[in-house]
């Protein structure tokens, strides 16, 4: 079964955050909607999808070799509302807690890093995107995935061919023709999203589309020839970079557990109770399970540990697994045997053909003297069903011990 990588474009997922929840302030009247929007959205992802492995990818502060290119790049957007970056510093801390490794790297937008790390990926491992920028779905291929937090959906090369009609390799193509008026792409002249979605769709790439402008009606041919030098250039910078100097390593990004303390006193700092008991309430959880121990029995050298770890207990808690309900005509299967919480063992007397188990005479010969010990407290569910009609057996003989030996085999 292959392994599943989930990676988050970290400002995609902030701007969701933020206006997802609007309105949300702390004890001291801090804005808190996109901390609380982040983490709500990391705690589904992690219960919902249990991803094997998860890295967060953030933009950097200075200018992409974009910017250097063409000035005007992303010139029309909006400032980040200040609202939203004064959260950006405890939102940085809450990703360190949870032990989620951050890239980025100088000189180039979280597109490209993702798009270092989508080819730097094992082919064993499904990669799963987590972002609102359509300009990653040049990254779409076999094995690689958009994920949709709102809806738990995933979308891929199939949906991409459907909505677009050729190959998620042409769409930086695509949108070098039609423009993109969110990043200030001026893409060709005159060109719509419909007539660079047919263009495309037959010529694949912009090199032969060019090659093939005498098959086009004057019209367009004309604006694309006067476009051309508008078309190569904003391909260029649509175009995702897998080339970022990264130290990436998928095994840095498996899930660990989090730093608890660390996470507490950010969710006490900001009053997030509901966050707080979420997480005392895993901690006992992960408590739990770290102190159980349940062991399969099923050869000599396991019966005889059982029976070891079993001398000197006071009371024991028994169960059988039976082929039916029918107590004249069950067949046993297994029996389970606790002596203290969390600990336990499972003998099966039957199993699947080439699994290992017991035969019934040696577990009841083995089970006969601590059951049949009245010092020791027996308990069970159902105990009505583990006793034998009346007189099958000596008084002596105790009834569950009774039932073991009157199920047949």
């Amino acid at each position: 079964m292959k392994k599943r990588f989930f990676i988050i474009d970290g400002h995609s997922y902030l701007y969701q955050a933020f206006y997802a929840i609007r309105g949300l302030s702390g004890p001291k009247g801090e804005p808190t909607n996109a901390i609380y929007g982040f983490i709500s959205m990391i705690l589904l992802l992690l219960k919902k999808e249990k991803p094997d492995c998860l890295a967060v990818t953030f933009d950097r502060p200075e200018p992409s070799f974009r910017h250097k290119t063409y000035p005007t790049y992303k010139a029309n957007r909006k400032p980040m509302p200040q609202e939203l970056s004064l959260q950006i510093p405890v939102i940085e801390e809450i990703v360190t807690a949870y032990r989620l490794p951050v890239y980025s790297s100088a000189g180039y937008e979280a597109d490209d890093v993702i798009a270092t790390i989508v080819k730097s990926v094992p082919e064993d491992t499904e990669v799963f995107i987590i972002s609102r920028d359509k300009d990653l779905k040049q990254l779409l291929r076999s094995g690689v995935s958009f994920y949709d937090t709102k809806t738990s959906s995933t979308s891929g090369v199939e949906e991409f061919m459907k909505e677009y009609g050729f190959e998620p390799s042409s769409f930086a193509d695509y949108l070098a023709l039609c423009g993109d008026k969110s990043d200030n792409i001026p893409g060709v002249t005159g060109i719509g999203e419909k007539t660079a979605q047919e263009l495309i769709a037959k010529y694949k790439t912009l090199e032969n589309l060019y090659a093939h402008l005498g098959e086009l009606p004057s019209r367009t041919a004309k604006k694309l020839q006067d476009g051309k030098e508008s078309a190569f250039l904003s391909r260029d910078l649509v175009k995702v970079r897998s080339n970022a100097p990264l130290p990436f390593n998928l095994e840095e990004c498996k899930i660990k557990p989090p730093d608890r303390e660390k996470l507490l006193q950010i969710f006490q700092r900001y009053n997030f109770k509901k966050f707080m008991e979420e997480l005392k309430s895993e901690e006992n959880l992960t408590v739990a399970e770290e102190k159980t121990d349940y062991r399969l029995v099923n050869d000599e050298e396991s019966l005889k540990e059982m029976l070891d770890a079993l001398k000197g207990v006071r009371e024991i808690a028994v169960d059988t697994e039976t082929t039916s309900e029918n107590e004249h005509t069950c067949t046993l299967v297994g029996i389970s045997l606790t002596a203290s919480a969390g600990k336990g063992f499972y003998i099966p007397v039957r199993a699947p053909m080439g699994e290992k188990h017991l035969p019934k005479e040696t577990v009841l010969r083995a089970l006969k003297p601590i059951l049949e010990d009245e010092k020791v407290a027996k308990f069970g569910q159902n105990m009505k069903y583990l006793r034998p009609p009346k007189g099958e057996y000596s008084e002596r003989t105790l009834a569950i011990t009774q039932k073991l030996g009157y199920c047949n085999m």
